[in-house]
């Protein structure tokens, strides 16, 4: 179907929900919509076979593409919960159908007012409902509301009940300080660490990013069982830990790393928290590692609310983190800036420098120069002059060396970047005679290759230092002064265009006409979203690598997916990850997390159950062979 044709069908509909991505409205009847529209959806039911009883349809705006939607309780209960949602588009006849009847934590709908047509005899009471609901404050932080088991909470801190679509206040609202004078449960924090036979995921990520170095310490508060301590002892590392519960009588040392994995969300005191981190921070001589349960992570344990989380039968507490959370809650406790290592996991550094360097090394893309200079055929001589190659030849190895960091600075190295300057000064006769015989040597296409990709890497990490609330200019590492002076003059240039590449970012049709130029990974025109594998991310044009960052702000590291979804025109991006990605053929998907780049808002989805499966998965990861090869 022609998209326009669509786009105006829907534009003719009297009444439904007008969000950005769709229209929303209750099951039509003949009458309620024009004929267009209403033969369209006959004949998508008839393709798409969803639950005889959907009972609410969304037509997407950014695409041709219906849902039919189940919500068994619409009529009864004040926020119904989905049970099945089946999307069909239009064009290809690709369906997707989602069940989310087993999930403990499905979304629920508001103002059901909104999806009615007029006269509709509902619409009087489900009015008075919203109406009541937005002066109890329920709608102001709607990033919140979507999911029934954050709505439950709210309303129970809120003291607040229904009896039918009436919002009613028969229970007294749970404080935020019990203040003495009401009895606090007995919880049992010690009953929440667990036995495990590999490294937890915060401290693999400290091996993974380098961030825990043979030569240092390793302390870890709250060690529970001491898992990590023994794992980290066993391959070489100096760990040692505490644990109120488990090693109370264990002195807490400094240390170079301290990891404070999976405490604060078992604590039910906030003030408490607050202390934990102070203190483990202050044991921490170059970073803190912080790591929480995180929002989507509920499961039918937690139904029971208290303060701002959950108590389990075995009566223990615990706290989900909602995206950015933990960030805010370290940068106020800390007075510094967290940053991101991955949902929940966060790093606090002590100098400043290192942090500004971790970030941009973030950025920054690993290249197999000696695998392009192959490709390129420049691993011959091509130079005539006999003076210039026996010149190359009797400094070989301090020249190879040289040209390597070169490369891999895409400059010229400053003394100091470069433990042997002198000696290529003298080799050469000077340092810029030094470079040209090199490039003479190895080839000005290689050499500029690797300028284009680090000057390329500066920019997408100075648009993104855009996001950061503490970000300074004076604390912009010695090494990124002078790429910028290298590759731009001066910072206002380079700030200039960074903020330029960052806005492109965020125009639709800029992002689309970067992903019509790429040869690899997979575009689907119809839904007009591009999906690659996380290894190709590097290879990315700037304006989608900073399309990713963006989305990753609060989720971290965007590699620790396998898969990779850009949704061209709705601003958002999707992350999936699968099991055992690399070694099964048809790897199923666990979690799939959905990120809005404009409001920052972050879903989770548990998958694990659907058994839903990814066929054809290296389309995903082929790439050209000059591609392959990393050439920008």
């Amino acid at each position: 179907m022609n998209l326009e044709t669509y786009r105006q069908h829907i534009r003719l509909i009297a009444y439904g929900k007008r969000l950005p991505d769709g229209v929303y409205l209750v099951r039509p009847r003949q009458s309620d919509i024009p004929i267009g529209m209403w033969e369209t959806i006959s004949r998508a039911e008839t393709a798409a076979r969803p639950d005889p009883s959907w009972n609410l349809l969304k037509a997407h705006r950014n695409e041709a593409a219906i849902t039919f939607l189940t919500y068994p309780e619409f009529d009864l209960d004040p926020h119904p919960a989905l049970a099945e949602a089946t999307k069909i588009n239009l064009n290809s006849g690709s369906i997707i159908r989602t069940d989310y009847r087993q999930r403990t934590n499905p979304p629920i709908l508001h103002r059901k007012e909104t999806f009615l047509p007029p006269g509709d005899q509902r619409v009087p009471d489900y009015a008075a409902l919203t109406e009541q609901e937005e002066e109890a404050g329920l709608y102001r932080d709607p990033s919140r509301i979507g999911l029934r088991v954050q709505w439950l909470t709210l309303l129970k801190r809120l003291g607040l009940a229904y009896e039918g679509h009436k919002l009613v206040s028969p229970m007294v609202p749970l404080p935020e300080s019990d203040g003495g004078n009401l009895e606090k449960p007995d919880v049992a924090r010690h009953r929440t660490a667990i036995k495990r036979y590999d490294l937890s995921k915060p401290v693999k990520q400290l091996l993974e990013r380098g961030l825990l170095r043979k030569n240092e310490t390793f302390f870890d508060y709250g060690c529970g069982h001491g898992m990590d301590i023994e794992a980290l002892q066993n391959l070489g590392y100096q760990a040692t830990g505490w644990d109120p519960a488990f090693r109370p009588t264990a002195p807490k040392v400094s240390a170079a790393v301290v990891n404070l994995g999976y405490v604060l969300n078992v604590i039910e005191e906030p003030l408490e928290r607050v202390s934990a981190l102070r203190d483990a921070y202050s044991l921490a001589g170059r970073v803190l590692l912080v790591s929480t349960m995180v929002a989507g992570q509920e499961n039918s344990a937690h139904t029971r609310t208290y303060r701002d989380g959950f108590l389990t039968k075995t009566k223990t507490f615990q706290k989900f983190y909602a995206p950015g959370e933990l960030e805010a809650l370290i940068e106020q406790a800390l007075d510094t800036e967290a940053i991101t290592l991955g949902m929940g996991i966060c790093a606090v550094f002590r100098d400043q420098d290192e942090a500004e360097l971790f970030e941009a090394g973030r950025s920054r893309r690993r290249i197999d120069w000696t695998e392009i200079s192959t490709h390129l055929r420049f691993s011959t001589a091509p130079v005539r002059d006999r003076r210039n190659v026996d010149r190359y030849e009797l400094n070989k190895e301090l020249f190879d060396q040289f040209w390597q960091v070169m490369l891999d600075f895409g400059r010229v190295p400053e003394p100091g970047e470069f433990d042997r300057l002198s000696d290529v000064r003298k080799a050469a006769g000077g340092i810029n005679k030094a470079v040209a015989l090199l490039i003479a040597h190895n080839g000005d296409e290689l050499w500029q290759i690797s300028r284009k990709a680090r000057s390329e890497d500066v920019l997408v990490y100075l648009a993104m230092t855009n996001f950061r609330k503490r970000f300074l200019r004076r604390e912009i590492p010695l090494r990124i002064k002078s790429d910028i002076r290298a590759f731009f003059g001066d910072l206002s240039t380079a700030q200039s265009k960074s903020r330029d590449l960052l806005f492109a970012a965020g125009d639709p049709g800029e992002v689309e006409l970067a992903v019509d130029q790429l040869d690899y990974g997979v575009l689907d025109r119809d839904e007009m979203h591009f999906t690659f594998h996380r290894t190709l991310l590097g290879q990315l044009p700037p304006i989608l690598r900073v399309y990713v960052y963006c989305g990753a702000v609060r989720y971290g590291n965007p590699e620790e997916a396998d898969l990779i979804k850009i949704h061209v025109r709705s601003g958002k991006l999707t992350l999936l990850q699968y099991d055992d990605f690399q070694r099964k053929r048809n790897p199923v998907l666990l979690t799939r997390t959905k990120i809005n780049l404009r409001t920052q808002f972050v879903q989770v989805f548990d998958h694990s159950d659907s058994r839903q499966t990814l066929k054809l998965k290296g389309r995903f990861m082929q790439t050209p062979p000059t591609q392959s090869h990393g050439k920008a």
